[in-house]
């Protein structure tokens, strides 16, 4: 902004107020970080209670964040399970469970010991609707002809309360809506998509261009020095498709504007054109409105252009004619590649005072101080969100790795088809709640631009992943102890970035959502579920494409899932109240192909606790052949005597889930809790 020229008094005093705003930005966000690393130094606290979760000083920390896991363990021809809840940092302090019995059926014991246990073979079975009716929740599940059954084996999922700028509140709804209603004054659209929402994106490819063409012209004059004809010629052609790369760039949307929004400014202020004839000139390949900073950026593209025409004609010669490269050449070379270097800083220093005007733009457009970039501004709300949903994919992955490295499979499928996600809300569509699902979307879509990467730590203990690159391009590094890493693929090893999809299935159960329904108003969880389930599709058929082929167990289970995304397809348009199949359907076909679990409410607290014990449920049912007759007992132990009572205790200070009888009148019966764990008041 500071090298920002040519500006009239009115935008070079917007400039200063923009700086002067950032300044308090960047203020902000360092004070907030150094609140968060004293608390860490300090230990005041492990997690981010749910009665904190609106608190200013933790507002990028995510809420009620803990790893659920179950433990199946063949015991004495019986199978004891096992629960335990581990802090986001994965640390081995867990908090102990009480241990009860259920018709010597099943067990509940707290267990902060991690396991090496990597199989993932999984059993078959379909659901059918468990909505509602009063359905016996046994006999929903209906086995298929399964060959395998696993005696062994840990299941998990990351609770997590819902990625939402609750510090800044939901007057005007959620992150999905203000940027929609942003992009209307911006673009005339819905499509956020437009050409400011672009500007980082371009913003960071001028400038790893800028850095790679650099490199080149370094990497030519060591050849010519090194007498390194081939090089010199791969050198060559090498620069010939970045220049052209580049002259493509500046016919992008996004560029056009910015060099046109710049040049119109600097126009006005220079005062209006003598001859109307001048309003357009030729830019080589079209028409365009003409002003100096436009017809710059055209000049030195066509300059560009010759100077690569001329270090390619120069070299073709000396190909040629078969000649060493002396002083004469390289006198030619020299002076063509520090002609190019010339035309290349000057565009490039004319694309970022471009695209740093259209954040300037963005400042002037929206008068309200602080609205798009300032500390309660879209920006920050965004940074919010993000951080909080990034928080528990980090940690659940990081779990991830230490259950499932020795699985061959599994680490392929993470170089060829990625990190599956699925993140599963029980938020409403009413009021606060509709505006938390609206920031939760945004979340989701900024996480599919998140890269992880792999390292072999050089520590004894347990290092913390680190974070780099900007806005838009992030990369999570992840150390690894010698064990892990070395049972990762050699493509990860060597630094090979594994991708996420993260995918979103929202249902709301409380009696909120009940409001939402009789006046219609489900629409975009309706939304959310038709386009999550197109993108959980498109998955699973990279993943049948990549491994999904290895042998004839494996098409017998892609069969079994094709028909689970039918069937999710079908409840997904199936007009039902409170339909949590469609949570059901989802998370069953995440667990074949090998995703990351989480869970969220409000708070991770209630609603999460009622959904996560179900599908354990599930699972031993599933695969741990838990007998029909007792699914509802142990479903009842896992609520009142397992390790979710305990969440509640940490929460709240009682072991107790927040439901009053009304709520409970409207949810779905086989997410309603056992008599004495209930009662009405804090959340």
């Amino acid at each position: 902004l500071s090298e920002l020229g040519g500006l009239n008094e009115r935008w070079s005093k917007r400039c200063d107020n923009l700086k002067e705003e950032l300044r308090s930005f960047i203020a902000y966000y360092s004070e907030s970080a150094g609140r968060l690393e004293n608390i860490v130094e300090k230990r005041e606290m492990t997690f981010k209670s749910s009665a904190s979760k609106a608190e200013r000083r933790l507002e990028f920390v995510a809420t009620n964040l803990h790893i659920q896991r179950l433990r199946m363990e063949q015991c004495n021809n019986s199978v004891l399970t096992s629960l335990s809840t581990l802090s986001s940092r994965l640390s081995a302090s867990a908090a102990a469970s009480s241990t009860t019995d259920a018709s010597s059926l099943a067990s509940v014991r707290a267990n902060s010991t991690s396991s090496g246990i990597s199989e993932t073979s999984l059993s078959v079975r379909q659901y059918h609707s468990v909505s509602e009716g009063g359905h016996d929740p046994a006999s929903t599940l209906v086995d298929r002809p399964v060959k395998f059954r696993r005696k062994n084996g840990v299941f998990e999922v990351v609770t997590v309360g819902a990625p939402a700028a609750h510090s800044l509140k939901f007057r005007n709804g959620g992150l999905l809506r203000l940027l929609h209603s942003y992009g209307e004054s911006d673009t005339g659209s819905d499509d956020f998509s437009s050409t400011r929402s672009h500007l980082h994106a371009n913003q960071k490819c001028v400038e790893e261009m800028q850095s790679s063409s650099s490199s080149l012209l370094d990497n030519f004059f060591q050849m010519m020095s090194d007498n390194d004809r081939t090089g010199l010629v791969e050198t060559c052609a090498k620069v010939e498709e970045k220049v052209k790369m580049l002259i493509q760039l500046c016919k992008a949307p996004t560029i056009k504007s910015a060099v046109y929004e710049l040049s119109r400014v600097r126009s006005a202020n220079a005062g209006p054109s003598t001859s109307p004839v001048n309003d357009w000139v030729w830019d080589g390949h079209e028409f365009v409105r003409s002003s100096e900073s436009f017809t710059d950026v055209s000049v030195t593209c066509t300059s560009l252009e010759q100077h690569c025409l001329s270090l390619t004609t120069k070299m073709d010669a000396l190909i040629e004619k078969k000649q060493t490269i002396d002083a004469h050449w390289q006198d030619v070379f020299g002076e063509c590649v520090r002609n190019l270097s010339t035309a290349l800083n000057s565009f490039f220093n004319q694309l970022q005072s471009a695209l740093t005007f259209v954040m300037l733009l963005e400042y002037d457009e929206h008068p309200q101080a602080g609205w798009v970039t300032g500390v309660g501004g879209l920006r920050h709300r965004r940074d919010i969100v993000f951080c909080q949903a990034l928080s528990p994919i980090v940690t659940g992955f990081v779990s991830m790795l230490h259950l499932r490295h020795s699985n061959a499979s599994w680490g392929l499928q993470l170089v060829h088809v990625g990190l599956l996600i699925h993140w599963e809300s029980l938020l409403s569509t009413w009021s606060d709640e509709l505006g938390m699902l609206e920031d939760t979307v945004v979340a989701m879509d900024d996480l599919s631009h998140v890269r992880l990467l792999l390292e072999l730590s050089d520590e004894e203990g347990q290092s913390a992943p680190c974070i780099s690159g900007s806005r838009g391009d992030i990369t999570v590094t992840i150390p690894c102890n010698k064990e892990i890493f070395s049972a990762m693929p050699a493509e990860l090893r060597s630094g090979s970035p594994i991708k996420l999809c993260p995918v979103l299935f929202t249902q709301g159960v409380n009696e909120q959502h009940l409001k939402a329904e009789l006046l219609r108003d489900t629409g975009l969880q309706d939304q959310i579920n038709h386009d999550n389930c197109s993108k959980l599709q498109q998955y699973f058929e990279r993943y049948y494409d990549a491994i999904g082929k290895a042998n004839s167990q494996q098409m017998q289970m892609n069969n079994y899932i094709q028909r689970n995304m039918d069937m999710l397809r079908q409840a997904t348009l199936t007009k039902a109240s409170r339909n949590i199949d469609i949570l059901i359907f989802s998370r069953d076909i995440c667990r074949q192909l090998n995703g990351l679990r989480l869970t969220s409410c409000k708070s991770a607290k209630d609603r999460t606790a009622m959904s996560c014990t179900l599908e354990e449920c599930h699972v031993m049912a599933d695969e741990y052949e838990l007998s029909p007759d007792s699914f509802e007992k142990v479903l009842a132990i896992l609520r009142s005597c397992g390790t979710r009572l305990m969440n509640t205790h940490k929460n709240i200070g009682e072991r107790r889930y927040a439901f009053n009888q009304v709520q409970l009148q409207v949810m779905p019966k086989l997410l309603r809790p056992p008599d004495g764990t209930y009662g009405s008041g804090a959340t």
